[in-house]
This record gives structure tokens, C-alpha cells and sequence, in this order.
């Protein structure tokens, strides 16, 4: 764990067992199959984990530094035709959302000519409207954000919040986000990009609901 943290410092404080500082495994020089520092936070701490078993660190970071990855979380689905490559990921807050797309620019950065498109449907209508600015604000290094409607899972609609109020509120931002009605209508949208779309194009279908099909329909064709 992290000691210095507030709200495990309030934990730890009162335990009976040995703690272990993750941050003294961190190691930014680490080579992974996986880009982000959130991975390499993660490997830091299975690095711990493993020492504290008896396991060397040397052998740790070589154990990790061969993982490569989880299903859903930076998945590579897959090439069209035109080279666009497609991933999907189970991000669906707004932290995961910022970490998985800083980690997809350390692989395709700014200004080297990659365009990256999300195709995002947020999860639930209470967490949509509760952390509607910090959504709002989560896609800083993407360049097109295409929403599908809300996955409303055991929810109710009010009408209070819409993937349009959250088009409208990243526009603020970044101004270059598209909401979607159906998921035929983005199917729809996508067919009529397509031969516009190159080998400098990587489109990430995202959220904890089915936005995968839309990559799997673009797979498909």
C-alpha cells in the first residue's frame, strides 16, 4: 500500500501485520507490454507483493515486464483493412479514463500524425450526472469522442442526464465530441467514415457496457 495516503494511513495505523510500501518497488526505467504509469504503479505493487513471498526483485520485474495485459484493458481487437486499429477497454470512470488514454499516447503520441477516436458509452445515469464535469474533463488526449447512449444497467431514466448533456459539456472542453442516439445510428455514422479512415487512425471502444460491438461490427465488415 501507499503509508503516505490519507485514507490508509487511517487503516494501517491500528493493524497487526507488516506493511509495505509499494512506492520503494517503483520503478519508471521498467519496460511492459502494457503503456501507462497506472501499470506501472500496478507492477510496483505485484513487484512488493511478490518480494514479500520470497521472490527476488529482479525476477518480480521480469515476471511482470512479460505480462501482457487483461481481457478488456488495452485489448487489441484487431486491423481494418485501411490499417485503423482497433482496441477496446472496461474504463469507465472518469480516473480510468484519463490513465488508459495517457497510456494510449505513450504509444501514439500528439503531433506524429495519430488520430485516436473513443467511441464511449458511459455506465449508469447516477454516476454520468454525479461525476459529470470530471467525465467532462477526461478526454484532454483523445481527438474525437463518439458517445452511445447511456448503459442504464438496474436504473431508471428521469431525464435528468443524457449522453447529449455529456456531448455538450466535453465540447466545452475539447470541442470535438458526437452523441448517438442507438447503436445503429453510430453503426450508420462509422460505415460512412470508413473509407476516410488510415493507417494513422486508432479507434477505442470503451465503458463497462457494450460498446465493444461497435468494434466488432467494424471488424466484421
Amino acid at each position: 500500500c501507499n503509508p503516505s495516503d490519507e485514507n490508509v494511513g487511517d487503516v494501517i495505523k491500528d493493524i497487526n501485520a507488516k506493511v509495505i510500501n509499494w512506492h520503494e518497488f517503483y520503478n519508471s526505467e521498467l519496460k511492459l507490454k502494457v503503456p501507462g504509469i497506472h501499470n506501472k504503479k500496478d507492477a510496483a505493487a505485484a513487484t512488493a507483493a511478490a518480494t514479500m513471498l520470497g521472490i527476488s526483485k529482479e525476477n518480480s520485474e521480469t515476471y511482470v515486464g512479460n505480462f501482457s495485459g487483461t481481457w478488456r484493458r488495452f485489448e487489441f481487437k484487431g486491423k481494418l483493412s485501411s490499417g485503423t486499429l482497433v482496441y477496446d477497454d472496461y474504463a469507465h470512470h472518469p480516473h480510468e479514463i484519463t490513465a488508459t488514454m495517457e497510456g494510449f499516447r505513450e504509444l501514439y503520441p500528439k503531433g506524429s500524425g495519430w488520430k485516436i477516436t473513443v467511441i464511449f458509452q458511459p455506465h449508469l445515469f447516477s454516476r454520468t450526472k454525479s461525476l459529470l464535469k470530471e467525465f467532462s474533463e477526461s478526454f484532454g488526449e483523445v481527438d474525437e469522442v463518439l458517445l452511445l447512449p447511456i448503459y442504464y444497467a438496474r436504473e431508471v431514466d428521469d431525464g435528468s442526464i443524457s449522453s447529449e448533456i455529456l456531448s455538450s459539456e466535453i465540447n466545452k472542453n475539447t470541442n470535438n465530441s458526437k452523441a448517438f442516439g442507438s447503436f445503429e445510428e453510430l453503426e450508420k455514422y462509422m460505415n460512412s467514415i470508413r473509407s476516410a479512415l488510415s493507417d494513422k487512425d486508432i479507434i477505442v471502444t470503451m465503458g463497462a457496457g457494450e460498446a465493444f460491438r461497435i468494434g466488432d461490427f467494424l471488424l466484421q465488415k
